[in-house]
């Protein structure tokens, strides 16, 4: 959760590698080894990543598409 609001990223968004693993949900970060000044990666699930530019590129182009039809039906 505290990761959620400091990154943006919704926890099901999160990807966490520590040591060049990726660790799950389930998983507690001192229970792996996590000790103080470590280095743990916050990553955005890739295929996250793509829906979200799937989606914006969908709604850009649908904008797109109902500027021509209302510019050309002005014309009319």
């Amino acid at each position: 959760m505290i990761l959620s609001m400091v990154s943006g990223l919704e926890p099901r968004e999160q990807r966490l590698l520590f040591k060049g693993k990726e660790r799950e949900d389930n998983e507690f970060l001192h229970m792996v080894g996590v000790r103080d000044k470590d280095k743990v990666l916050l990553l955005e699930d890739p295929a996250i990543k793509f829906i979200k530019f799937s989606n914006i590129y969908t709604n850009f182009s649908s904008a797109q598409l109902l500027s021509s039809i209302s510019y050309q039906g002005t014309k009319l």
